[in-house]
């Protein structure tokens, strides 16, 4: 006759089982979220960065934009100056 031996588990240590199951399931449920919240984290300060080398392009762009329209309006504020006194002055023999 062979013996069968069973194990028989008391209340308390099934209760731990269960708990310590629980704990475990928690945990992997927490470490997945705080995964996702670091792939967010790093794809916002990605983008953010892209959006501040943005800014600093079109803010350059804009400051080269306002050089070339200050050099245009001088330039025809000169010519403009010039036929007023055209008009104005009478031509000299020469």
């Amino acid at each position: 006759m062979s013996k069968t031996t069973t194990t028989e588990t008391s209340p308390s240590a099934q209760a731990s089982s269960i708990w310590t199951k629980a704990i475990e399931d928690h945990f992997a449920r927490v470490a997945g979220f705080v995964a996702g919240l670091e792939k967010l984290q790093t794809e916002t300060l990605a983008n953010g960065q892209k959006a501040a080398d943005e800014s600093a392009r079109l803010a350059k762009a804009t400051l080269d934009y306002a050089q070339e329209l200050a050099t245009s309006w001088r330039s025809m504020t000169l010519d403009a100056t010039k036929k007023a006194m055209g008009a104005v002055t009478p031509a000299t023999k020469g």
